[in-house]
């Protein structure tokens, strides 16, 4: 019995866990605030949802995009769910598109804020995991397009696990490749009392006490060494002056993301 309730709570379980994959508390906040103001801006009047997003839906085939917003807002206001935030979403981002030809900057950055917004909302009302899957795929979009390969590539890895699109798992791996988690460079501390070799990495390191850097570093010439990691350096102590030394790190090194460094990589230093 108990394994039969177990079986049958998985799959929430599963995206209860996942909820919190893509996180993006400079988005999150002012989502929130847009909500609020929708709940307290918005009324319904009675009018069910239904009838509401069928009104929204002829003003944007009449291209009335002003319209079309304030009535999937009221819709939201009466019955909040993922398709109409994602509708609402697509209607922002067709609006700056429009003001982008107008030359408006400032419009177009608050259309772009709302699309991205209700883009968020959408996220928080999913709850089968196709309609997060499409909540994804879409916030993913947006981060692309504004040049945030981070969280595009944050978006789109949850949402592929979700459901497959060939056409964003195409864009995934480039923008994946292009921003992999690696070493960027080396440098010499020598300003202190015991001189250090140092790696310095794309993005912090993960932290935790069970983790031993020093298994992921070959050094050469052999010396007794201490490995410390503090944000986006690996420092290496034990090092001796006027020695050149050969640093090779193993792949697999991990990120505070989750990410880890997907090739072997050699660097040499000479300390002085």
């Amino acid at each position: 019995m108990r394994r039969l309730l177990f079986l049958l709570l998985l799959p929430a379980l599963l995206l209860s866990g996942s909820v919190l994959a893509l996180d993006d508390p400079s988005l999150a906040t002012p989502a929130a605030q847009y909500l609020q103001l929708i709940r307290d801006g918005r009324d319904p009047a009675g009018q069910p949802a239904a009838t509401l997003i069928q009104q929204a839906e002829q003003q944007v085939r009449q291209k009335n995009w002003t319209d079309a917003i304030a009535t999937y807002e009221t819709a939201i206001a009466a019955a909040g769910q993922t398709a109409t935030w994602l509708a609402l979403s697509q209607v922002w981002q067709t609006r700056a598109e429009q003001q982008t030809q107008a030359d408006d900057s400032e419009a177009v950055n608050r259309s772009q804020d709302r699309a991205r917004q209700a883009a968020w909302n959408a996220l928080q009302a999913a709850r089968a995991p196709l309609e997060r899957a499409r909540t994804l795929f879409r916030l993913g979009d947006l981060y692309d397009r504004a040049k945030e390969p981070k969280l595009t590539i944050a978006a789109w890895r949850e949402a592929l696990e979700l459901e497959d699109n060939p056409r964003i798992a195409k864009r995934y791996q480039e923008l994946a490749e292009a921003n992999a988690f690696q070493i960027k460079g080396v440098a010499v501390e020598s300003d202190s009392a015991a001189r250090t070799i140092c790696l310095y990495f794309s993005d912090d390191l993960a932290k935790g006490r069970q983790l031993h850097y020093e298994d992921y570093l070959v050094i050469q010439p052999t010396v007794p060494i201490t490995v410390s990691a503090q944000e986006q350096q690996l420092c290496i102590e034990g090092v001796r002056h006027g020695q050149s030394y050969t640093i090779k790190a193993r792949p697999g090194i991990p990120s505070a993301a989750g990410d880890k460094t997907r090739a072997a990589q050699e660097f040499t230093a000479k300390v002085e």
